[in-house]
């Protein structure tokens, strides 16, 4: 709906325009309105019957709105059927150059290039003359002048100043960013994030702990054997440690990867703290960040080896 959306502004934009015979909102900040006495069109200026000021003649206004606003929507429309048509005749070159819709098509872009052709030519004269300022104006006649001559110009600068600020923004900012090593800050960020989650971890660890070791002693007082309770929890709390740091030890085994996230590892390799990565991502990371941390255990990554063979827990 390209096309239908600016026919419908520029009809907009040509009811409070030329239909009234007022200038632009930028017209008006340029100082400039329809020059009726100097424009040699076709037909005569009458008053506007309820302003009573001169208006364009009836058929200036209805030809400005067909040579500006109509023919470019029907050339879009039509050149976007021909484009979308389907062909019904063979794929042969002879029988594609005598296919209507394509001498068509073709017709209608070398209109185009010549409009285009002539719209230059005529900036060219409106910027060394300063009379039409486009194509259609100059077919029908329509001349600018100033609304006000006595009014005195106020020169500006803030507008100006405004641009020079935003471009040299965006210049700055295209020469900083391809200086910024934006994996090595989402490593950063990844590793603080995985360290303040190992700290939580941990202290759920503890609570989880100090829970089970209070109500296996209430258990085992209940029961009547507080000794033995007792020394079941510290044995089992003993176990549990000693089993927490066989995974947290060198032969920690996980089954993804903890960069890329992948179930199977591409050339799998172990790291200081007996997690395994991806050759790519822990090699890339640690060559990024040398400070890199582990995002599973919050460890600095020290080295990296190709894994050993796994090898069971110890008997406690």
């Amino acid at each position: 709906w390209g096309p239908e959306i600016d026919l419908f502004l520029r009809l907009l934009l040509w009811k409070y325009t030329v239909w009234r015979s007022a200038p632009s909102p930028a017209d008006s900040v340029q100082n400039l309105t329809f020059d009726l006495e100097r424009s040699c069109f076709i037909g005569s200026v009458g008053p506007s019957e309820r302003s009573g000021r001169k208006r364009l003649p009836l058929n200036i206004r209805l030809l400005y709105a067909l040579l500006h606003i109509l023919l470019p929507w029907l050339l879009a429309r039509l050149k976007q059927h021909l484009q979308n048509a389907e062909d019904p005749f063979p794929s042969s070159r002879h029988h594609q150059m005598r296919r209507p819709g394509l001498v068509t098509l073709r017709q209608v872009e070398t209109a185009e290039r010549v409009v285009e052709a002539l719209s230059l030519v005529n900036l060219v004269a409106f910027l060394l003359q300063g009379r039409y300022r486009s194509l259609s104006s100059r077919l029908l006649g329509l001349q600018m002048r100033e609304a006000n001559p006595d009014v005195q110009r106020q020169i500006s600068f803030e507008y100006m100043q405004r641009h020079l600020y935003w471009h040299s923004f965006t210049e700055l900012l295209m020469i900083l960013l391809p200086l910024v090593n934006l994996r090595a800050l989402r490593l950063m960020a990844w590793r603080w994030a995985s360290r303040a989650s190992a700290k939580v971890r941990e202290e759920i660890v503890r609570w989880q702990e100090r829970v089970a070791t209070l109500s296996g002693a209430q258990t085992s007082l209940k029961n009547g054997s507080g000794g033995a309770g007792l020394e079941g929890v510290e044995h089992g709390g003993s176990k549990g440690s000693a089993e927490g740091k066989w995974r947290g030890g060198g032969e920690t085994i996980n089954s993804r990867c903890p960069l890329c996230s992948d179930a199977v590892m591409t050339s799998e390799i172990e790291a200081s703290c007996g997690h395994r990565f991806c050759y790519f991502c822990l090699s890339s990371a640690c060559a990024a960040d040398r400070d890199f941390a582990c995002p599973l255990c919050a460890e600095c990554v020290d080295w990296y080896r190709w894994p050993r063979r796994r090898r069971a827990p110890p008997l406690l």
